[in-house]
């Protein structure tokens, strides 16, 4: 699943748009959008539903649940609310998963405390 939506998304390595910024990410394009839809809707649905065989294992997994969760569902949904139904499904998944290291998130909230004392300043 990973490979596939990854390479929709980002061009297989040794096309012409591997690595490059394509396009179709910036604007409406009806015909991507139902690319799209047929490809990878029935695999949205499942991810909105919850149902799937395994948490990603590796970053490239986890990349490949984003776009199908965020991306994806705006390009299939455009214009709708339902364009927005991944983001909850992907906030509690990140939460749920609990992938920071205890020491990044010490950093992290030191990192929030000098913002809020510079706001204070």
């Amino acid at each position: 699943m990973e490979d596939k939506v990854l390479d929709f998304w980002f061009g297989a390595p040794g096309t012409p748009e591997y690595g490059t910024v394509r396009d179709v990410w910036f604007r409406k394009d009806a015909a991507f959008d139902a690319t799209i839809a047929s490809q990878f809707g029935a695999l949205v649905t499942r991810e909105l539903a919850g149902i799937r065989a395994d948490d990603p294992a590796t970053p490239r997994g986890a990349l490949a649940r984003v776009l199908l969760l965020d991306q994806f569902t705006r390009n299939i949904y455009r214009d709708t609310a339902a364009a927005f139904a991944g983001d909850a499904q992907r906030a509690k998944r990140l939460s749920a998963r609990q992938r920071v290291s205890p020491t990044h998130r010490l950093r992290r909230r030191g990192i929030r405390e000098r913002h809020r004392g510079a706001d204070h300043a």
